[in-house]
């Protein structure tokens, strides 16, 4: 190709990136995780008790529709946001995910265990927080979310499938 052809391209290109203007964005949040207790039946009847783990995430977001008071992003999970371009924008989210948990590499005896495991399945998700306006391009994020998801492994048999997983967690927030 011609030098005249890939400068009218490049125009193309950029003229076509401002049409869409911080029309997206990519969130970097960590926090904290909690789960709380889960009762068991074998060996014996009990109760597990879970330590608070640490997180991240990393969300991409598309605005689909900004209706100047409230916008409707694609996200994986779904986000709709209140104000999406005042200073203080707060927003709703939820969706399906996937999560992963890992057992301690020690028992509650700070023993070795022996059949330390992990997994990955399906999350619900759904939950809320607040973005906070730095600049134009750039925003603090705080957020609390559910995940709903299968237990992790477990070394006993619980006697639900399912938990409730509290996400705590702030980041900032790239718009593009």
């Amino acid at each position: 190709m011609n030098l005249g052809v890939i400068l009218i391209l490049t125009a193309i290109l950029l003229i076509g990136q401002s049409a869409f203007a911080q029309k997206h964005e990519i969130a970097f949040t960590s926090g904290g995780l909690k789960v709380g207790e889960r009762g068991f039946d074998l060996p014996q009847p009990g109760f597990l008790h879970f330590s608070t783990g640490f997180t991240y995430e990393i969300n991409y977001a598309e605005r689909l529709f900004d209706a100047r008071l409230a916008a409707l992003y694609f996200e994986i999970p779904l986000a709709g946001k209140l104000l999406p371009r005042g200073k203080y924008s707060p927003f709703a989210t939820m969706g399906v995910g996937l999560s992963h948990f890992s057992e301690s590499d020690t028992t509650i005896a700070n023993q070795p265990n022996p059949n330390r495991s992990s997994g990955t399945n399906a999350v619900f998700a759904f939950g809320f927080g607040l973005d906070v306006k730095v600049f134009s391009i750039l925003s603090i994020r705080g957020e609390v979310r559910d995940l709903y998801a299968d237990l992790p492994p477990l070394n006993v048999r619980a006697l639900s499938d399912r938990q409730h997983n509290a996400l705590i967690s702030a980041g900032v927030v790239l718009r593009f």
